[in-house]
């Protein structure tokens, strides 16, 4: 979350710059070149989620400030698989960018809440409020960082973020040596028939660079649950139907698949730089 690099956790941040120094070994300026991508997911007890929305909205609100770094954020809500509740995703130019992004929201955090001069009794509210989000957070969620892959977006930037979405993240670990081969065929197959279907909004992918996380991620937009449910009734999937040529090519890349179901529910708008929730 935008809060994640507050006081409560600055142990991550002595981390990440040994991981900065890696990437920059290992990716040099690729790296730089795409946008970065911090995601955190979030393990809340049902009965606490709504609070922590609320609180999330808040912080994240009362963190911002003309000299952030980061460059956009959305959180989904988990639908179908996996065992997580929430998880956000955070937009940057780079690795660095991460790292100052943190001390830059601490700051803007403690300049606004200054701004509002609390009372006593407020204070020790927001306090309160404050230290059960950052609770929360810190024995609640895992973390990884990816990097975009702008070869793998469609419709991306037409989209309405204002509305929800039902999204299905598509989950791979590639055989060593056949990315190559991997994204031909499924840029050929998935990709083209998701782009011609009718009922698929927008799509994007990434790369995974650290944490627990598949080699590839494959994120495609629905506008509702009517299409989606129309785009799976229309793939008539066949299992005892042999595959096609490109299919065939393509699974054969593939050592591990997952999916799982999410649903969009808000982000930071880029015009206010607020944390909003999808209608």
């Amino acid at each position: 979350s935008i809060c994640f690099m507050f006081d409560i956790t600055n142990h991550k941040l002595i981390k990440m710059k040994n991981i900065l120094m890696l990437f920059t070994l290992f990716f040099g300026i690729s790296v730089v070149a795409q946008n970065i991508v911090n995601i955190t997911y979030y393990e809340i007890p049902r009965e606490n989620s709504a609070e922590f929305l609320r609180s999330h909205q808040k912080f994240t609100d009362l963190s911002m400030s003309e000299n952030r770094l980061i460059l956009g954020a959305g959180v989904f809500a988990h639908v179908h698989a996996d065992n997580y509740t929430y998880v956000s995703y955070e937009f940057y130019n780079s690795v660095a960018d991460i790292e100052k992004d943190g001390a830059i929201a601490s700051k803007a955090l403690k300049a606004n809440v200054d701004a509002l001069k609390l009372s006593e009794e407020e204070k020790k509210e927001f306090s309160t409020e404050y230290a059960n989000y950052s609770r929360i957070i810190y024995y609640n969620h895992s973390d990884q960082m990816r990097m975009a892959n702008p070869k793998m977006e469609w419709n991306f930037d037409k989209v309405d973020w204002t509305k929800k979405k039902i999204t299905t993240l598509s989950k791979f670990k590639i055989k060593d040596g056949m990315q190559n081969q991997f994204f031909k065929t499924w840029e050929k197959g998935e990709f083209k028939n998701k782009k011609e279907s009718g009922f698929v909004e927008a799509m994007t992918g990434s790369w995974h660079l650290y944490g627990d996380g598949s080699h590839i991620h494959v994120y495609t937009f629905f506008n509702n649950w009517d299409s989606f449910a129309s785009f799976e009734k229309a793939s008539d999937y066949e299992v005892t139907k042999n595959l096609g040529e490109n299919d065939k090519k393509f699974w054969s890349t593939v050592d591990s698949h997952e999916d799982e179901i999410l649903m969009f529910i808000g982000g930071i708008d880029q015009t206010t730089r607020k944390f909003y929730f999808a209608k």
